[in-house]
């Protein structure tokens, strides 16, 4: 299965770009097992990030929780919470 993960923010700042692509993850898939895969490719500083709390997932621009199943060709957002002043 192949996803697609857009990252915003800080994430996008540790990472160094703005979209990571993840080929041939095993079948089926949630947000939390591509957490996982997140930090096993990218490392902790980047886990930490888009499981921080406040951190809201979407799947194909729709909000999901973390048990939320991805299918093939899936986009996942990881969006901050909003900071005003």
């Amino acid at each position: 299965m192949n996803v697609a993960v857009r990252l915003f923010a800080r994430a996008r700042e540790i990472a160094g770009l703005d979209r990571l692509e993840f080929r041939n993850l095993r079948a089926p898939c949630d947000v939390q097992d591509l957490l996982v895969e997140i930090g096993r490719a990218h490392g902790a500083a980047l886990y930490a990030e888009v499981s921080a709390i406040g951190v809201r997932v979407a799947v194909n621009q729709e909000l999901v929780d973390l048990e939320a199943r991805l299918a093939d060709g899936d986009e996942i957002a990881f969006l901050p919470p909003v900071t005003g002043g």
